[in-house]
């Protein structure tokens, strides 16, 4: 499958308890200021995301905006191109008091390191 510049990576969501806790258990470790980033080889066509946020990271309202966020920046950034993974993110406490740039930089900083993409495709899309 291949996807031209611009164009959004399909993204599945990883929803099986029994897979997330592999992913947690045996999965690569990327931290930063907006979360833990877990990483493991995929078994699917597509990458998977979970993204985890606590009642510690604020109300209803604000967990969701963290999720939307954290699913369109995975979304768009990363590369179609790269084997499928199954990621898990868990948002931290200042991620909930983050705005979209400071989660963002955050997210995509460990994208970068986990090796997922070589640069943000940021100056592609305009998205808040």
């Amino acid at each position: 499958m291949s996807h031209g510049p611009g164009e959004q990576t399909p993204l599945g969501r990883l929803c099986r308890g029994s897979e997330i806790r592999e992913v947690l258990r045996r999965g690569r470790h990327y931290s930063g200021d907006a979360g833990v980033l877990k990483v493991r080889r995929g078994k699917t066509e597509v990458p998977r995301l979970c993204v985890v946020a606590s009642r510690r990271v604020g109300g209803a309202v604000v967990r969701n905006r963290v999720r939307r966020r954290i699913r369109e920046i995975a979304r768009r950034e990363i590369d179609p191109e790269a084997q499928p993974v199954d990621l898990v993110f868990r948002a931290n406490v200042e991620s909930g008091r983050m705005d979209f740039e400071g989660i963002y930089g955050a997210f995509t900083g460990q994208l970068r390191k986990a090796g997922l993409i070589q640069r943000p495709r940021r100056e592609q899309w305009t998205g808040r």
